[in-house]
């Protein structure tokens, strides 16, 4: 029996594969399985971005803190 550590590791390494070949089968090539996951990647590192540069400072400022 495989202990918990094992069959999350395992499962992680057959994630990716077991999605493409999922998503093949409902008509989503490859290349644009790719281009969605590259759309989302930007948009949540364009949002983190944003909140790191530009929200937490201005919000410190209202509350009068400063870094």
């Amino acid at each position: 029996m495989r202990g918990n550590s094992e069959l999350t590791a395992e499962s992680l390494r057959i994630g990716p594969p077991a999605a493409v070949a999922g998503l093949s089968l409902y008509g989503v090539s490859l290349q644009d399985w790719v281009l969605v996951v590259t759309l989302i990647y930007t948009g949540l590192s364009v949002i983190l971005l944003i909140r790191d540069k530009v929200y937490r400072p201005w919000k410190e400022k209202r509350n009068g803190r400063k870094h």
